[in-house]
């Protein structure tokens, strides 16, 4: 489970801080492309994710955030699109 936390970290990392919608999110796909992640930010704001296996639905829409001191880092977020880059 680890490794899907840090895979939703580097795709909200690609982003960059106009805000998008699920089907305007890059997707960041595994080497074989069999697991394709889309995070975007919802129409409040919220910092959202899913993920597919094999164009199959594994993890419907679902919060993505952390809460530090008590300020949830997920709300209120805006995300513009940035080019594609190859990792």
């Amino acid at each position: 489970m680890k490794k899907w936390a840090w895979l939703m970290l580097a795709a909200a990392g690609f982003l960059g801080c106009t805000s998008m919608e699920k089907n305007d999110s890059p997707a960041v796909m595994s080497y074989d492309g069999s697991v394709e992640a889309h995070v975007y930010a919802d129409e409040q704001g919220r910092l959202m994710y899913t993920l597919n296996r094999d164009g199959t639905s594994v993890m419907l829409p679902s919060k993505m955030g952390i809460t530090v001191d008590g300020v949830d880092l997920g709300a209120g977020v805006v995300l513009s699109p940035q080019p594609a880059k190859r990792v």
